[in-house]
């Protein structure tokens, strides 16, 4: 069995047609001449992104392709900001692997629902592609060991928790997943995912991953708690009003500022990239979730927390954030699998409180990942669920490596 290749590119031309051909082009090149599989493409929303996948299907010419805008790129170490249009493309080699790829529109209208026709459809994809590597056209059974790569839009409103749950309906507790929410280099406007030929918003698009082996999902954030643990006694939906019976924005306030939070936090409306919440798990880790004061003294979170939760205040650090970088990665290796391809996913909200040393994360991820290139986006929010249902982030970096 031949081990999966993977080769990447970008662009940063004007055009979108030519920078479509350019990445492509490049990335098609990592390949040695081997026959591709599957094309990765992270790009930005000021590219007419039509002619943009036009240009890249004509290129790789027939391979499934599955992506989404961004709010930058980083490919193979290097970084691509969000101030100037741009596009990053990979192009994977089988290696044993079998991909599925599958979309589903109007996930805002009964997330959980779409979650499992999502999954329910990837996974047919990828019995598909099993049969065609046989040669004989017969529908195999899905390997024993898989993973679900998702990306989904990240501003139409869908219940995005929701829709995990519904794809966790159908692919089980041994299947991780792993992916991000798409941005649109911070205009907030819309967000966009990348079927093949299809661009669509109020969408997802679902990679179901047979494999040989084992396959983890890396995730991390480096954040630090600076309160005591505390329970949400009041909430609804997003709105988190009471923490320990207190208004929860007086209490976010005062263990944020305690822990040198700069002049103007807590302006209700404003979101600082540097203070959040962290939802307790069972076994000790935390769930980031971002968090904006209110007029009223609540707070509106980008994830909803369920009365009772356990939180802390949390705070993020260059120095801490960055050294979670190699430990994610070495959850997301395989354990004696030398990796082809490492796909990484890591939140707007870390290049905002990380600046110009973001190219330091970047860096850090390829030197992690070895010989096996790497391409990620910046995210409006990131997916990984390892040990149980829940499994949306804010300010958080996941992998996977194939």
């Amino acid at each position: 069995m031949s081990r999966l290749r993977a080769g990447t590119g970008n662009s940063a031309l004007a055009d979108a047609a030519a920078a479509g051909r350019e990445a492509a082009t490049a990335a098609l090149a990592g390949l040695g001449g081997e026959p591709p599989a599957l094309v990765i493409v992270f790009a930005s929303i000021r590219y007419e992104v039509e002619a943009l996948l036009r240009a890249i299907r004509e290129t790789v010419v027939e391979v499934p392709l599955i992506g989404c805008t961004s709010c930058g790129t980083f490919e193979s170490g290097n970084l691509h900001g969000s101030d100037d249009p741009s596009v990053s493309v990979a192009v994977l080699t089988a290696g044993g692997y079998c991909f599925g790829v599958a979309s589903q529109p109007e996930i805002s209208a009964d997330s959980f629902e779409k979650g499992r026709s999502l999954a329910r459809a990837a996974k047919e994809a990828a019995k598909e592609a099993a049969g065609e590597a046989t040669g004989d056209g017969t529908v195999r059974a899905n390997s024993p060991h898989s993973a679900l790569i998702l990306m989904a839009d990240g501003l139409g409103g869908a219940d995005l928790q929701e829709l995990l749950n519904g794809m966790y309906r159908v692919a089980g507790a041994a299947v991780p997943f792993v992916g991000g929410a798409a941005g649109d280099d911070r205009q907030l406007t819309r967000t966009l995912v990348f079927h093949d030929d299809m661009v669509r918003s109020d969408a997802a698009v679902a990679l179901w991953v047979d494999s040989p082996h084992p396959l983890h999902v890396g995730c991390g954030h480096g954040w630090e708690p600076v309160s005591p643990p505390m329970m949400v006694t009041q909430s609804d939906g997003f709105r988190v009003e009471r923490i320990g019976g207190r208004p929860a924005g007086e209490v976010f306030r005062e263990y944020a500022e305690a822990a040198g939070a700069k002049e103007g936090f807590g302006r209700p409306g404003t979101w600082s990239a540097a203070h959040a919440l962290g939802l307790i798990e069972p076994d000790g880790t935390q769930l980031i979730r971002g968090a904006v004061p209110e007029e009223d003294d609540s707070l509106r979170t980008f994830i909803p927390l369920p009365p009772y939760a356990a939180v802390q205040v949390v705070t993020g650090r260059a120095e801490t954030l960055l050294d979670a970088v190699e430990p994610i990665i070495a959850q997301a290796r395989p354990s004696g699998v030398d990796p082809g391809a490492l796909i990484a996913f890591s939140c707007t909200a870390r290049y905002d409180i990380l600046g110009e040393r973001i190219r330091e994360e970047t860096r850090r991820l390829q030197d992690a990942a070895g010989n096996a290139p790497t391409i990620g986006f910046f995210t409006y929010g990131e997916f990984a669920r390892t040990v149980g249902v829940s499994g949306m982030h804010n300010a958080t970096l996941t992998a996977i490596a194939l």
